[in-house]
This record gives C-alpha cells, structure tokens and sequence, in this order.
C-alpha cells in the first residue's frame, strides 16, 4: 500500500513539474544536429542590418533569411573543417565573419578559384576599358519644360553651362560628381550612351529623359581609350571579386545538398513581419 501511494505521489509530483515547465522553442533552423532559434536571427538583424526596423515587410526578412542561413552554412562548414578564427575577432557575430573569411580563404588557396587567366583580364579591358572616351559634364533637371527652356537659352549663351550645373544640380550630384567625368559608352546606360556619343566635341545634347527627370550633357572632349596597364588593378579587382562572390554561391549551394537543412523561414516570417504574432503580441 505505502509503494503503491509512494508511486502515486511520484507520478503527480512529475505531472506538475512537468506542466510548471516553458514549452520548449521550436528552432528556427537545423543544420545537421546544431539547432538554431529565432532570436539568434534577431540578433543577427540587430548586428548586421541595425537600420532594419521590426516589424518588417515579408519580402525583406525573406532575403535577410537567405543570408542568415547562408552564413550558418558557411560558420557550420568552417567549424567542421578545423578552421581557427583570429583571436581578437571578438563577438559571436565577428567571429563567425572572421571564421568565414578564412574559410573561403583556405578554400580559395586550395582550389585555385581566384587564379585570373590573363586572357580573362584582357576580355575584360576590352569589354569595360577598350573604348573611346568623353569628357562630360552635365545639368540636372527635374521638368521637362524647365529643361527646354534651359536648352534653349544655352544654344544662345553656351558659356553659361557651369552657371546651370550650379543653379539646378543638387548638392548630391555637385559633391559627388555624378555626369561629370571620363565615360565610355559602356558606363552609360544604353538610351544615354547612344545621344551623348552622338554629340560633337564642345557641344552639348537636346535634353535627354534620365531617371526622374531630364539632363543635358556636354561634352568637353573626346579621348582613345585608356591602356590596358593603366587600368589592370581596377580589372583585377573587379574580377576578383566576381569570382569570390561566385565560389561563396558555389560552396553554399554544395553545402546544402550535402548537408541536412531544415529551415523554417515561415516562423521568423510569421514573428517578426508587419502583421506577424510578434507585432501583435506588442499591440
């Protein structure tokens, strides 16, 4: 009688303990046996995007997703490859940037992935660099009747180009130079490119429809194309770094198919989006 009882308290004993208990979260992401729980994606945001404001639209947490699960893979296959983070590369989030980086160093170094054939560069220069160049500076505009009127008065008074920029170009456009400089056609976009090629050294264009408003491009002088030495740094680095971007989508994509991913992206979504439970729950 007295096991009996003894058993029964036991049992109630567990039953309340057990109740008395948090549920236990259910991990946002998987890999292999490591789990991973909603607010480390949250202190992801807050580290690496702290201009992001919850709750936030579907779409964009679905591609800050993307890069959270792509760099957990990446932490995951430099951790299980014996890779040593620098010491000083202090938090969580730092340190698995640095782990990263040399991840795809030591990657990099072992497969050769970043070796540049010569006949890549000159592609290349030939595509980006082996054209002729103009010299241009612009005016801004933002109505169409204003730009007419503008173009008219220059036709008539050409010396007072600088007199427009400084009048109509924001304080963006002046200080950072934007229309003014050394362009190839290929540094325009096509339906630019084509009317400003089209004008006559000294000249300038009708009045061009760009972006949200209309510019009027001068071009001061013609000039052949650069060098090919001159411009190799800007060429190697600009290919560098599309074959680094194309090796990390490479490693990622190898990654999830070998390993076991289970990502449940509609638990953040739901959360942390604009109607979402999180924003609720504030309310």
């Amino acid at each position: 009688m007295r096991i009996a009882i003894a058993i029964t308290f036991t049992l109630v004993l567990a039953a309340l303990w057990g109740c008395s208990q948090e549920p236990v979260p259910e991990p946002l992401l998987r890999i292999e046996e490591k789990e991973f729980f909603l607010e480390e994606f949250e202190q992801f945001l807050a580290d690496e995007h702290p201009e992001l404001e919850l709750p936030a639209d579907k779409a964009v947490l679905q591609t800050y997703l993307d890069k959270y699960l792509e760099r957990e893979l990446l932490a995951y296959a430099a951790d299980r490859a014996g890779v040593v983070p620098p010491s000083d590369s202090g938090l969580e989030g730092s340190r698995k940037k640095a782990l990263i980086a040399r991840y795809l160093a030591e990657e990099a170094s072992r497969s050769g992935a970043l070796e540049i054939p010569e006949q890549a560069i000159i592609e290349a220069y030939q595509e980006r660099y082996g054209q002729a160049r103009a010299r241009i500076r612009s005016i801004f505009i933002e109505d169409e009747a204003t730009a007419t009127r503008v173009h008219r008065n220059l036709r008539n008074r050409p010396s007072r180009f600088e007199q427009y920029m400084q009048e109509y170009n924001a304080d963006r456009t002046t200080d950072e130079g934007i229309g003014q400089g050394e362009f190839t056609r290929m540094n325009m976009p096509d339906s630019l490119g084509e009317k400003v090629f089209a004008v006559r050294e000294g000249r300038f264009s009708e009045p061009i429809s760009f972006g949200n408003g209309y510019v009027i491009v001068q071009v001061l002088e013609y000039l052949p194309p650069r060098d090919i030495d001159e411009v190799r740094g800007e060429i190697v680095s600009i290919l560098a770094t599309s074959l680094r971007e194309e090796m990390r989508r490479g490693i990622v994509d190898k990654l999830r198919q070998e390993l076991e991913v289970q990502f449940n992206t509609d638990l953040a979504v739901d959360a942390l989006s604009k109607g979402g439970g999180r924003e609720e729950s504030q309310q």
